[in-house]
């Protein structure tokens, strides 16, 4: 419970009246009932003990008592007394003030402690009567307003009190005491319980039960060795603690009780556990390095109280070094030419931790390629350098006359095909030189300086520079030659004689003929113009006397037939009009 714990604890002993005197009840064993509940390790109550109060003192505590509670607090209150029946029917409790003949005046009337409760928000309260009557009193119809207690716990209970021992509240202090009452073994000694504690020992207890609240206990168990365990608690705090002094000495104490199997031992042993040292990953790997390579630090998180900081760190292995930071531990690694595989061990006050470091060395030619072997290489590209311990096959024969372009590397493997001859009549780019293993094109021949192949080569038996087999390049195919209109699309050469480079246009061999002013009409040639062969006839630009150029060449297709020849007709000088002679006819 969060609420605060209260009880009035009403003893009457003496009394002024010559006739109450006589049957006085003594206070026996009521304080050690109100040591009892004012006890923090058993009630708990925040105990008022009133002996011997004048009536209106008596209203005045309860009424303190009961004002300003809230639904968490439990209220408890004791009376020890004479209970007299009034001349209405009435319930009374006789003070030392009380007047036998006049007890609604001068006594305390239980219906007005029944209101002081009803207008309480206290949510548990417990009211005790142990009086002397003179014969069976049925109190609980003394208290109509508990009936009215809905979410909340009233409690009633009554017993003869008895002048000799033992007395109600001997047995009461006694089954909270001793935990005698706690029937369930909870920890907790509740109302239900105390109550069958009591109907054991004494037949006349009696009691009554209002509301639907939480039924309220009275007191806490107490075992054997409760003011050590309050004491554990005390140490392991002061060893968790900032003062270092002060948390070794608490260890070392906690160490001491942790010897034994009873229950101290136990808690003693988990107050030293809470404040050891903990480690939450005892293994650190650094890796793969190279040797003489630069240091590596790794900051390892540590679960311990400030006290570890006056532990000793000790270390194994070469290069290893270890320093504690705080809350961590600082481990650094300087690699040397041989792998690591060492420890780090922390020993203080707050426990002994060990961790294990590993670290590999790698040497530096575990990177170089294994004896008898060669990288493998990607595939060549046109003037790409060639790659640093490729070797030419044998058999492998270079190309006389060919110019190789700088850096270009000749792929192994590749063979001229045999029988592959160049076709005469086919001119090749000056200084141009043919892929490895492409085709030359039909009908195409080199000239003399050229870098052209004289035979086209193929890819038979393609391998790698190592000689193993492996996935064959595509072959790349050189530009096909452009394509001129003149019946068999090859550029004309005009009549040049062989050595000498060829024109970039054909030669228009009538540079002085007339040209015509009149646009052709299509399908007609000129006249007396004869076309010579494989020269393609321009098409001519009315009022220009330019000849448009050669069309550009095309890419290559298929043979097609060769394009139609416009035929061009001049327009003559007039003819003079034939002379009409008159013949006379015999």
């Amino acid at each position: 419970m969060s609420g605060r714990r209260l009880a009035v604890v009403v003893t009457v002993e003496h009394h002024d009246d010559p006739v109450l005197r006589r049957y006085s009840v003594p206070s026996a064993d009521v304080r050690g009932l109100a040591a009892v509940l004012a006890d923090p390790g058993l009630g708990g109550f925040d105990v008022e003990f009133l002996q011997d109060p004048e009536t209106w003192d008596v209203y005045q505590r309860l009424q303190a008592v009961a004002d300003n509670r809230t639904p968490d607090d439990c209220l408890l209150v004791y009376f020890r007394g004479i209970l007299l029946s009034g001349p209405g029917g009435g319930l009374y409790l006789a003070t030392p003030d009380t007047v036998m003949q006049r007890p609604a005046d001068t006594a305390v009337d239980v219906t007005r402690l029944d209101a002081l409760i009803h207008r309480s928000h206290a949510g548990q309260v417990v009211i005790i009567l142990d009086g002397r009557t003179g014969g069976p009193v049925d109190a609980g119809a003394y208290f109509p307003a508990a009936h009215a207690a809905d979410n909340r716990s009233r409690v009633l209970l009554t017993a003869d009190a008895r002048p000799e021992p033992p007395t109600f509240a001997g047995l009461l202090a006694d089954g909270l005491r001793g935990g005698a009452a706690d029937r369930n073994r909870d920890g907790y000694t509740g109302i239900d319980e105390v109550i069958d504690h009591l109907r054991e020992r004494d037949p006349s207890v009696r009691h009554w039960t209002f509301g639907t609240g939480r039924q309220p206990y009275l007191s806490k168990v107490r075992k054997p060795g409760s003011d050590q365990m309050a004491l554990i608690a005390e140490l392991a705090a002061a060893a968790a603690g900032p003062d270092l002094p002060q948390a070794a000495q608490a260890r070392t104490t906690l160490s001491r009780l942790a010897t034994g199997s009873d229950r101290v031992a136990a808690a003693a042993t988990a107050a030293l556990r809470r404040t050891s040292l903990r480690v939450p990953d005892p293994q650190i790997t650094f890796g793969q390095t190279l040797p003489g390579g630069p240091a590596q630090t790794a900051r390892v998180p540590l679960t311990a109280p400030p006290l570890v900081a006056t532990s000793t760190v000790t270390t194994t292995g070469d290069g290893l070094q270890a320093v504690l930071d705080g809350s961590h531990l600082q481990v650094t690694w300087r690699p040397g030419r041989s792998s690591l595989t060492g420890s780090v061990t922390i020993d203080g006050p707050t426990g002994v931790a060990h961790l294990s470091v590993t670290g590999e060395v790698t040497p530096e030619t575990s990177a170089l390629p294994k004896p008898g072997t060669a990288p493998q290489p990607g595939p060549a590209l046109p003037g790409a350098a060639p790659h640093p311990g490729a070797t030419s096959q044998p058999g492998a024969t270079s190309q006389p006359g060919a110019a190789s372009q700088p850096g270009a590397a000749s792929q192994p493997g590749a063979a001229s095909q045999p029988g592959a001859a160049s076709q005469p009549g086919a001119a090749s780019q000056p200084g141009a030189a043919l892929h490895p293993g492409a085709v030359s094109h039909p009908g195409a021949t080199a000239e003399s300086g050229s870098g052209a192949q004289s035979g086209a080569a193929a890819r038979s038996g393609q391998s790698d520079a190592t000689g193993q087999g492996g996935t064959a390049l595509e072959p790349t195919l050189p530009a096909p030659p452009p394509r001129w209109a003149g019946g068999n699309g090859v550029r004309p050469t005009s009549g040049a004689p062989a050595g000498q480079p060829p024109f970039s246009a054909p030669v228009d061999p009538w540079p002085d003929a007339p040209t015509s002013t009149t646009p052709p009409r299509p399908g007609r040639r000129i006249r007396g113009r004869p076309h010579p062969p494989g020269c393609p006839t321009p098409a001519l630009t009315t009022g220009s006397s330019a000849r448009p150029p050669h069309p550009a060449p095309t890419t290559r297709s298929p043979a097609r037939s060769p394009l139609p020849v416009p035929r061009i007709r001049t327009p003559t000088a007039p003819r003079p009009p034939a002379r009409m002679t008159r013949r006379r006819v015999p």
